[in-house]
């Protein structure tokens, strides 16, 4: 089955389905250029690649200054958070999240400036890594804090050991 959006024979529209009867989904525009493809026999899912290596395989231009994902927040006022959670098990039939990774951007002031946190929930219950379960913070000035999210010198670790401006 193939749908095209268009008047032309560059394959731009939908497409599902492939010769060899997996049930592959192709999303493509731009004279046939593949922006979305979900795999059928691995349920790998590319953005901008037609052969994701992944569950989710995204591709985008390369560059010093180059990114291929953004996460935002539903909020732009200051202590508003954008976030990633990481969890190493598989689904649980009972809906507990149990995510005890998470990496998550703090907004504290105008602009989008803010820390990034490195977070790990150490607790052996079905709650998830939150700003409070904050390992390693680094703010937008570079300095960075292990055990303290608010650190006061270019490197400090916990309330009171630093390293000072010669690190």
């Amino acid at each position: 089955l193939q749908v095209f959006t268009g008047f032309n024979a560059s394959n731009d529209g939908v497409t599902v389905g492939n010769a060899t009867g997996d049930i592959n989904i192709t999303l493509a525009g731009g004279s046939g250029t593949k922006f979305a493809f979900l795999e059928g026999s691995s349920g790998n899912f590319g953005i901008g690649t037609a052969t994701p290596q992944k569950k989710l395989h995204i591709e985008g231009p390369g560059g010093a200054s180059a990114s291929q994902l953004l996460v935002t927040g539903a909020s732009d006022t200051v202590g508003s958070t954008a976030g990633i959670l990481l969890r190493a098990e598989s689904g649980e039939d009972n809906s507990a999240l149990r995510a005890k990774g998470g990496i998550f951007f703090e907004r504290t002031a105008a602009n989008g400036l803010g820390k990034l946190h490195f977070a790990n929930n150490g607790s052996n219950n079905n709650d998830s890594a939150t700003l409070a379960n904050s390992r390693i913070t680094i703010l937008s000035d570079g300095k960075v804090g292990i055990g303290t999210t608010t650190p006061r010198s270019k490197f400090q670790v916990g309330a009171s050991a630093t390293i000072g401006s010669g690190f």
